[in-house]
């Protein structure tokens, strides 16, 4: 059963997933160039949360770039974990040489990367913080949502990356981001268990909003 309000389940300790499907997707982006533009694809609107749970923001200066496509894969996410949809998180679309500085200050790995994510909490397990007393001063009273974190994504490396692998750019930047969003709420690929648990998950949601290979 999915908990209603607050930040977490009340039981994590095994999630279903729930069978029912999701809208389509609110907006796609279109690709970005070897340039670096990064631009929103135009197309029906349908119905968003109330409030934006995910700010863009772009190194070129511009703003809110495809917002509602992170917002109904965030919305996919959470749906799939049975988790609250009570979230807010903050996205930068980033050079080579951004994510690069990011990587090595950070991780101690001085290389490019394709997606960085900063949770704002320690867990002990996916989707169980060490003290989640600390929730609660994530809480925005104003928007009833919580910081969930930040993710990094360098779109050069996504739009590589989707040539590489044969699928369009908005399918490897919706990928891109539900990874960084699993990695917000705890989860981790260290081991093959791990990685074959992210992937099922991450597989599930791309399929729910239909960004297939």
């Amino acid at each position: 059963m999915m908990k209603k309000d607050g930040m977490f389940p009340e039981d994590t300790e095994g999630y279903t997933i729930p069978t029912d499907g999701l809208p389509g997707r609110a907006s796609f982006f279109a690709a970005c160039d070897a340039a670096e533009v990064f631009t929103p694809k135009p197309s029906v609107k349908l119905p968003v949360l109330e409030e934006k749970r995910v700010y863009v923001t772009c190194e070129t200066g511009v703003h809110n770039i495809g917002s509602d496509f992170f917002e109904e894969l965030l919305k996919g996410a959470l749906h799939v974990l049975g988790v609250p949809d009570n979230y807010r998180i903050d996205v930068e679309l980033v050079s080579r040489a951004t994510i690069k500085e990011y990587n090595a200050q950070k991780r101690g790995v001085d290389k490019v990367t394709d997606v960085l994510s900063f949770p704002a909490l320690d867990y002990a397990k996916p989707l169980q913080p060490k003290d989640k007393e600390a929730a609660r001063f994530l809480l925005d009273e104003f928007s009833g949502l919580y910081q969930l974190g930040e993710i990094l994504i360098c779109r050069s490396v996504c739009v590589a990356q989707a040539h590489e692998y044969g699928h369009s750019v908005e399918r490897e930047m919706g990928y891109l981001f539900v990874h960084g969003v699993l990695h917000l709420l705890g989860f981790d690929h260290v081991t093959d268990e791990e990685y074959r648990q992210m992937r099922d998950i991450e597989e599930k949601v791309l399929s729910m909003v239909g960004l297939v290979r």
